[in-house]
């Protein structure tokens, strides 16, 4: 059964199964398959519904392999706790590769999905992203700002972007 077309006219076939154990389907004619493997089928969601970030964070000099191990625990942590995490990759640059502009050899890259907003901000304020702020102190650029009360607040230094999908696909 077809649901729509896609941007270059093809038929987007219905993939779409079942939600959660509640039996209902979803058909989108712009939506993207996620598999939900604690129910075995595909949850479908409009690209409209989902808060897409792009983050990057810097790793202090010989705290390398430290960091690598609790950004490998916090990818684990997200999978295994936050169901409405639908992507998130965690990236390093790749010293074989060619880069421009050169990337720095500390830097990491973050690539995230949620399923909407409030998907976000439960990872931002959930035990595993809070877990890992509060033990990346040591390994990971730092920054310090002033609170509006006049003290020094010291967080991690990261730049993240919400980004809105223009157009492109995904595999599976």
């Amino acid at each position: 059964m077809q649901v729509g077309t896609d941007a270059y006219g093809s038929a987007i076939p219905n993939r779409c199964g079942k939600i959660g154990s509640s039996g209902s389907h979803v058909k989108y004619p712009l939506r993207v398959e996620v598999d939900a493997c604690r129910y075995g089928y595909f949850r479908c969601l409009t690209t409209q519904d989902m808060t897409t970030t792009i983050g990057q964070m810097y790793i202090l000099p010989g705290s390398e392999t430290a960091a690598r191990a609790l950004l490998k625990q916090l990818a684990a942590d997200v999978h295994a706790n936050e169901p409405d995490t639908l992507l998130y990759l965690i990236h390093m640059p790749d010293a074989s590769g060619v880069s421009m502009p050169p990337a720095s050899a500390g830097e990491v890259t973050f690539v995230e999905v949620y399923k909407d907003e409030a998907a976000f901000k439960a990872h931002l304020s959930g035990p595993a992203f809070t877990t890992f702020v509060a033990k990346s102190k040591g390994l990971f650029l730092m920054t310090e700002n002033k609170a509006p009360d006049g003290t020094t607040v010291t967080g991690l230094f990261a730049t993240f972007a919400a980004v809105d999908r223009l157009a492109g696909f995904s595999r599976s």
